[in-house]
């Protein structure tokens, strides 16, 4: 039975941890493994996960402070609300990742987010739908048994959100958001 974590210097990391990385020790450590509740939070994930794809977690974690201030705190009501003329200074800001279709679909995000969060009192309230409000531990699960649930996740939520928000990136290896589960998995769901 294979787990996909293994101990590392005293503690229990996940494989995708590159051990000689403190950014990412870091981010295993106090938010990957801990499951996460709090809307602000979770959309902060889900601008970075957008941001990420093609890119290494490791990257975007070293950008996350240059995110932050370019995206207004990650404050979703303020992103929903962007216009030509931040679209534009987002474009020119050297410190992120500036792509067009990205900007615009964290914009698509943050207004699909907000009808969520009205629709079922919060987005982690949302996401616990796909699980029964089960949080499941990768430690203890095999590589079969994480692709099942996930897999099952994944399908879920591009049924329910991939038709109105863009550049939800739902996937399987991490860093990332979580899961190796998808960083949308680890809302909660998947730890």
């Amino acid at each position: 039975k294979r787990s996909f974590c293994g101990n590392m210097d005293d503690k229990t990391r996940c494989h995708w941890v590159n051990e000689s990385s403190d950014i990412l020790k870091k981010y295993h450590d106090e938010e990957f493994s801990v499951p996460q509740f709090d809307d602000d939070y979770l959309f902060e994930i889900l601008v970075l996960v957008n941001f990420q794809t093609g890119l290494s977690w490791e990257i975007m974690l070293k950008k996350r402070e240059a995110f932050r201030e370019a995206f207004n705190g990650f404050d979703v009501e303020e992103i929903a609300n962007y216009d030509d003329e931040k679209i534009e200074e987002l474009l020119s800001n050297e410190a992120i990742i500036r792509n067009r279709k990205k900007i615009s679909a964290v914009i698509n995000n943050a207004q699909v987010f907000i009808e969520i969060q009205k629709e079922h009192g919060s987005f982690y309230e949302y996401i616990k739908t796909f699980t029964n409000g089960e949080i499941f531990h990768e430690r203890g699960l095999t590589e079969s048994e994480l692709l099942r649930i996930s897999s099952s996740i994944r399908f879920s939520i591009r049924e329910r959100i991939s038709a109105a928000a863009a550049f939800v990136n739902v996937n399987t290896n991490n860093l990332d958001i979580s899961i190796p589960a998808s960083n949308i998995l680890k809302i909660g769901a998947i730890t």
